[in-house]
């Protein structure tokens, strides 16, 4: 084990009069009190330090907070111990030295810090501060990514990817990167799309590739969005996974405040739904989504998120990317509606699971048959230009495949030029009618979801940037609607049902989703993951 020397530091305290700031008084006096009472403890000194750090009680002042840091880390508080080791690091506030950085570090990562740990283990891969030595690299990414780090789960797979400090082994390299790439985090999830079109451990796969990609380029990696850029064949990829390998990062100092009883308070993410690792060759999926109407029509506020989202999830089922239809915008026509069907009729079969998608606006017609309204559709020829969802449900009937879902989060308003319904509200809505599913054949194996019931609005949820119905679709199919491992047609409504209705009364309306048919048995309740 590398020695390390404790490092003497000597800090200047000035008064805040002579560096000409002066913080807040009754958030200074008050945080400052609990760090200089006669029984401190170092974690209320921590805190002080990091006040100080992010500007808290004016522009940041580095001096107090290494100074706090300090007084924390000598008590052994592994927060500060670890927080001075990235300021020497990177040269924050003292001069940058490698060395009393690793020191840093090394006092942490013995009392368990997994962000300490991550970073020594960097040190001991490159050399920093430290001789170089991969099995001492090996060893500490480990203690970390089997609390969970992410980023240590990311370079632990490097470390097996490249035979660093262990030996080679492309397989456990791929259960690291998926491991990390499942916390959402984009370095991990770019590494998992090169390693799935390479086959390095796993079997090639260009589908799971792309979206992995483009999950990480959603979070802004470059390297994902370079790859998703060029015009090359998957195989072509870098299979150089080391080349983003990350070095050591700061934290975020900023509390994340959560309030109670508050549903609208940082929505948890149903963009980016965990990928199976089940192929489903057979299945089909249409995705409909239309926000901006032409000729003056309303918007369909965040139907297009909705959609892109509700493809992500169809690829998450195992649904090969070329089995799904995807409908947006102009290309969301009646004619192209037709013809997508029409597609899948001729490729489904009785094994088959076909699901179908649609986020926009919908009407009636004067004798009060519900239509779907595609982007060409003109309000005053409904007939001629809207979609029929009879039509819709007659043709789905004639596939006879294993089993057909629907869900419609239809009547989307917002703030359109000519709504005349509260902002967030969707005037244009389907009234269900008695034998509207008649056309549907009779299958057992049939389920249609509709954002709400008879006479409803079907309303959005903007912190989450999706229509409220399809919010919590996508959060039940990523699992909030399991029971015992998996989701069922009625666990998917009764979860709808509850939350989709209490979202809408705290927002002082009225929107219960629907179930048609019923299931009435163990065929027409069928499993939907």
């Amino acid at each position: 084990m590398e020695r390390f020397f404790r490092p003497m530091i000597t800090i200047f305290l000035v008064s805040a009069t002579l560096c000409g700031s002066s913080p807040p008084v009754s958030m200074a006096e008050g945080i400052h009190s609990e760090a200089t009472s006669p029984h401190t403890s170092p974690k209320e000194q921590y805190r002080m330090a990091m006040e100080y750090e992010k500007g808290t009680f004016g522009p940041p002042d580095l001096r107090m907070a290494i100074y706090w840091l300090f007084r924390s880390a000598r008590s052994g508080y592994a927060p500060a111990e670890a927080e001075l080791g990235f300021l020497f690091d990177r040269g924050k506030g003292v001069s940058r030295d490698s060395a009393q950085s690793a020191h840093w570090y090394f006092l942490a990562a013995q009392k368990g810090n997994p962000r300490a740990e991550t970073n020594l283990a960097w040190d001991y891969e490159h050399g920093s501060g430290v001789s170089k030595d991969p099995g001492q690299a090996f060893s500490w990414y480990k203690k970390a990514a089997e609390k969970g780090y992410p980023r240590a789960e990311n370079n632990l797979g490097t470390l097996y990817s490249k035979g660093l400090g262990v030996s080679k082994n492309d397989r456990k390299a791929f259960s690291w990167y998926r491991k990390a790439a499942r916390q959402n985090y984009a370095i991990a999830q770019t590494n998992l799309g090169i390693i799935y079109s390479n086959g390095m451990g796993v079997q090639k796969d260009h589908d799971k590739s792309l979206y992995w990609l483009r999950r990480a380029a959603d979070l802004g990696n470059r390297k994902a969005q370079e790859m998703l850029g060029e015009t090359i064949a998957p195989e072509a990829f870098s299979p150089f996974v080391s080349s983003i390998h990350e070095k050591p990062e700061p934290i975020d100092h900023k509390p994340k405040v959560v309030l109670a009883n508050s549903p609208e308070t940082n929505p948890p993410d149903v963009d980016h739904p965990p990928l199976t690792e089940q192929e489903h060759p057979d299945d089909f999926a249409l995705v409909i989504g239309v926000e901006n109407y032409p000729d003056g029509l309303p918007s369909a506020e965040f139907a297009l998120n909705d959609a892109r989202s509700v493809f992500r999830m169809m690829l998450s089922l195992g649904i090969p990317a070329d089995h799904i239809r995807q409908l947006s915008e102009g290309t969301a026509t009646r004619s192209r509606i037709r013809s997508a069907l029409g597609w899948i009729h001729r490729n489904a079969n009785r094994n088959s699971t076909i699901w179908v998608y649609y986020s926009g606006h919908g009407t009636e017609d004067p004798k009060g048959d519900p239509y779907l309204v595609p982007f060409d559709s003109d309000p005053s020829d409904i007939d001629h230009t809207a979609y029929s969802m009879k039509e819709l449900f007659r043709s789905l009937a004639l596939m006879k495949s294993r089993r057909i879902v629907v869900a419609l989060d239809s009547c989307f308003s917002g703030a359109g030029a000519r709504s005349i319904m509260p902002e967030g509200l969707r005037p244009l809505k389907v009234t269900r009618r008695s034998g509207l599913l008649d056309s549907h054949g009779g299958n057992e194996h049939f389920a249609f979801f509709s954002a709400s019931g008879a006479d409803q609005e079907a309303g959005v949820f903007r912190k989450a940037r999706h229509g409220l119905f399809t919010y919590y679709f996508l959060r039940g199919m990523e699992g909030g609607a399991a029971r015992g491992g998996h989701i069922t047609v009625s666990e998917l409504a009764l979860y709808l049902k509850k939350h989709v209705s209490r979202m809408a009364s705290l927002q002082n309306r009225d929107q219960t989703p629907a179930l048609t048919p019923l299931p009435t048995g163990a065929k027409s309740d069928f499993r939907l993951r």
